[in-house]
């Protein structure tokens, strides 16, 4: 098998010496944003109750958050934040704040509402507004227009911490607590508002067929990549590469569930990297021009001495982006190993 090495790019700086890094993600300008704490900080972001992760940590926890410029050095940097949710991703938004949001949300069946899980926090650590996306959040990618789009694993959208799943049509909004991302896939505005929610496989039907159409179902949202010009998702159970441009599912690729079990979906045109694992960790190159043709599957070898999160910092465009536990940048781009192929 063909093995292929993600390019270092650079090793990210802490904003402040010995800060330890909690979650690295991707901008909308293909740049890490990061969360940094100290080591406590970090424990606390990461507690258990039993079987499942906190909502909210148990104890007070400072957070710092950095945009890095392309050589790994700090562009701008918050003061420090009380950061109140457990598990938390981080996106850079135009205006210069940060949105930090934790994967899990409880609804309260006693006070009829939910906890919020999204804050927003300008670079002098003042909250703009908080709110609720909803529990299970798998991804978070903000797009330059200030839209932020949230994908779901199974808990999220089936129903968990209190949340119902509905059936789109029968519950239509009338369960209070219907789960926020039943539909798998959200877009917000910048007031942490939904403005679009992905559509049911009944409303894509007559555009598609019924064989395509049932595809799109999400289960668990796998993968997600987000650009300005489009977000392409690779959802459980069937693994179609759904393509949403606007407010509309545009495109729907078969894999016939040949692509392997997804953490990174890099895309460039007809281009298609997934990154997976087996017993090793592999991709698959493939050409979607015309359905879907593997070229070719690879492993990916990994520096040596890289321990690395079990997910990606985050899939964009063309480029999945690793950070491992020393703050090394490394990126795998489809259109770079395709020159190989």
């Amino acid at each position: 098998m063909r093995v292929i090495t993600p390019r270092y790019q650079a090793t990210l700086q802490p904003p402040v010496k010995g800060a330890v890094l909690v979650q690295a993600s991707i901008s909308y300008h293909g740049l890490p944003v990061t969360i940094w704490s100290d080591e406590e900080g970090y424990a606390r972001f990461f507690e258990r109750n039993e079987n499942f992760p906190r909502v909210f940590v148990s104890e007070e926890a400072d957070a710092i958050f950095a945009l890095h410029n392309a050589d790994g050095t700090v562009r701008t940097a918050s003061a420090p934040v009380d950061l109140p949710v457990s598990v938390p991703d981080i996106q850079y938004l135009p205006d210069g704040t940060f949105l930090a949001v934790g994967a899990r949300c409880r609804w309260s069946s006693d006070r009829h509402e939910a906890t919020h899980n999204a804050y927003i926090y300008t670079a002098d650590g003042e909250l703009v507004r908080s709110g609720v996306l909803g529990d299970g959040i798998q991804d978070v990618q903000a797009r330059s227009d200030g839209t932020i789009w949230t994908s779901y694993f199974d808990e999220g959208i089936l129903g968990n911490f209190g949340w119902d799943f509905g059936v789109r049509g029968e519950a239509s909004g009338e369960a209070e607590n219907l789960a926020i991302g039943f539909c798998g896939l959200c877009r917000w505005n910048s007031e942490l508002q939904a403005e679009w929610l992905y559509p049911d496989w009944h409303d894509v039907e007559p555009e598609f067929g019924e064989e395509l159409a049932r595809l799109t179902f999400i289960a668990d949202c796998y993968a997600m990549n987000c650009t300005d010009e489009q977000t392409v998702i690779c959802p459980y159970s069937d693994f179609p590469l759904v393509t949403i441009t606007g407010d509309r599912i545009t495109r729907i690729v078969d894999t016939r569930k040949e692509i392997p079990r997804l953490r990174g979906l890099a895309v460039s045109g007809n281009r298609v990297l997934a990154y997976g694992d087996y017993d090793e960790t592999i991709c698959a190159l493939a050409d979607t021009s015309d359905g879907y043709r593997e070229i070719t599957r690879c492993q990916v070898k990994h520096a040596a001495d890289a321990t690395l999160p079990y997910y990606p910092a985050g899939s964009r465009g063309s480029a999945i982006h690793f950070i491992d536990s020393i703050h090394r940048w490394f990126v795998l781009d489809v259109d770079e190993a395709w020159v190989e192929a």
